[in-house]
């Protein structure tokens, strides 16, 4: 099983030097999206805001050389085409080291 990007938006921020994408991710031939989201900036806003702010760590990151939606889009495609698994939850699972999944975390808790 493979994943299929169903959309992606890139969320309006007050800097062009970074920016928060939503995507709604599936299985390739199956109908249905959950969601995952990655935080996408440039070396020069990742160096400011280590000056500001402290070491920071770097999951669901992506540090790219500049903001451009069609290159972020093939370059967060071209990480989830190297993922496949057997089943949806062990291929999104997978897909959450690189993008914050909607349900990352979530337990069934039925009585």
């Amino acid at each position: 099983m493979r994943a299929a990007i169903r959309h992606a938006e890139f969320l309006a921020s007050d800097d062009p030097n970074c920016v928060w994408v939503n995507l709604g991710v599936g299985p390739v031939g199956e109908d249905g999206s959950e969601l995952f989201d990655i935080f996408v900036c440039t070396p020069e806003w990742l160096a400011g805001d280590i000056e500001r702010n402290g070491p920071r760590s770097g999951w669901a990151t992506l540090v790219v050389p500049r903001i451009d939606a069609d290159e972020v889009l093939s370059e967060i495609e071209s990480q989830f085409a190297r993922l496949s698994a057997d089943s949806w939850s062990e291929l999104a699972t997978r897909l959450s080291r690189i993008a914050i999944w909607e349900f990352d975390g979530y337990a069934d808790r039925a009585p």
